[in-house]
């Protein structure tokens, strides 16, 4: 009976141990990693770590490593345990970040066998500049977040110069604070390089004075100080900018940060603007270039000459003009019938043609004609609003198409959402 257990037990002690062997991986190769020798990076900007990492049998993680830039990531890959594993990080250089740097990569396989490859990083200063901006349309950019700024585009004829083209937030914008501005040479903060008003030094006619908080939107002393009024007649303003050396990683609770870097800021000057920065002469220059189109008129109004029913001297006396019907906000149609005229210098006749207003009582301020493309139409046409102007003579301001022997109904639908006047024959 003896005998029997003892033959079991070696028999039971033999299982396990064969169990044991086959859980191990029999893994005699090390993994793969192809990457750049060297890559050239900028301080204050990001970069991307890449390589293509592979093993046989698979990986189960890559370790990056560079302790100046307190860089330390592990990538776990013991779930998915690929051949191969194309290595895309996204890490931001340090400000301060020394001319060189090695960054290691080291891949384990699914069975425990490393790889160490090395990446010499060649850091140089930015030439890059970027736009900081808060209340911008179609920018997702929160004040604290530079990594949304706006890559200013450097000018060919003179390379201190910058410029961005970017659409003000009118009324405070999103969050009542309204547009704020300033310059940054990195998207990863505020230093090393950071260009802001010298609220100081501004002009005084520029200072908002009619701040909704404490009676003075202009105030050097406090931590958001920069209002300004834009001066639409004269179409550009330029202000005179500083760097703020004492700017640091910010912070609700502490200062300094981007609470204090002092934003050129504009409580309510919607449009659209060309912002241009001189590195040289530490100057931000704001030029209008379309000014905020009105809100959508309740009303709009068919000016014309040669179509039936309409009175022709409505083009030169805007209280004979005929209302056209408000099928939504900001949408108008109605169906007229044009009359067959030719173009005809000797007789004064030019075909038909219209114009639209949002008010009988004068040309201004609510006008609108086509754009250029408004020339030989078709009966099936789409153009582009022109927006409003100020009206001295009808004849030359407002731009208009010419229906030359063109008869027949036709239904105009005047959009001032999309501005667009579409014109199709019935």
């Amino acid at each position: 009976m003896r005998t029997k257990l003892y033959l079991l037990n070696i028999l039971l002690i033999g299982l396990l141990f064969q169990s044991c062997k086959e859980d191990e991986i029999n893994d005699p190769t090390n993994p793969v990693i192809n990457t750049a020798e060297s890559v050239d990076v900028t301080r204050g900007e990001n970069m991307q770590i890449q390589a293509t990492i592979s093993h046989e049998l698979g990986l189960s993680n890559i370790h990056l490593y560079q302790p100046e830039w307190d860089l330390d990531r592990v990538i776990e890959l013991k779930d998915e345990m690929p051949k191969t594993f194309d290595l895309n990080y996204t890490f931001a250089i340090p400000a301060d970040a020394k001319d060189e740097a090695s960054i290691e990569l080291t891949a384990t396989s699914i069975g425990g066998n490393t790889t160490k490859a090395t990446q010499l990083a060649k850091v140089t200063d930015s030439q890059n500049i970027y736009l900081h901006g808060h209340n911008l349309v179609g920018v997702n950019a929160e004040w604290t977040t530079p990594a949304n700024a706006l890559l200013m585009k450097r000018s060919e004829t003179d390379p201190n110069i910058y410029s961005v083209d970017v659409e003000f937030m009118g009324g405070g914008g999103a969050d009542s604070w309204g547009v704020a501005l300033a310059i940054i040479g990195q998207t990863s903060g505020v230093l090393p390089f950071n260009a802001v008003v010298d609220v100081e030094n501004v002009d005084p006619s520029f200072h908002d004075t009619s701040w909704w908080w404490n009676g003075n939107n202009y105030e050097e002393s406090s931590n958001y100080p920069g209002y300004v009024i834009f001066d639409e007649n004269a179409g550009e303003m330029t202000f005179p900018m500083v760097t703020d050396e004492n700017a640091s990683i910010p912070s609700w609770d502490s200062e300094p940060g981007f609470y204090n870097i002092q934003p050129l800021s504009f409580y309510d000057s919607p449009g659209k603007y060309k912002v241009l920065f001189n590195i040289e002469t530490m100057e931000l220059t704001i030029k209008l270039t379309q000014a905020p189109l009105p809100p959508a008129p309740e009303q709009m109004y068919i000016i014309s000459g040669g179509i039936d029913g309409l009175d022709d001297n409505s083009w030169y006396n805007p209280s004979l003009a005929t209302e056209m019907t408000r099928s939504s906000e900001g949408i108008f149609e109605g169906t007229y019938t044009f009359k067959d005229i030719p173009w005809d210098d000797a007789t004064g006749e030019y075909g038909v043609f219209f114009a639209f207003l949002g008010q009988t009582s004068d040309y201004n301020p609510i006008n609108y004609g086509v754009d250029q493309n408004g020339e030989n139409p078709t009966g099936n046409d789409s153009w582009p609003l022109t927006p409003p102007v100020e009206v001295t003579n009808v004849d030359s301001d407002l731009y208009i198409p010419y229906y030359i022997s063109s008869p027949g109904s036709y239904k105009i639908t005047v959009n001032t959402i999309t501005n667009i006047c579409t014109v199709v024959k019935q």
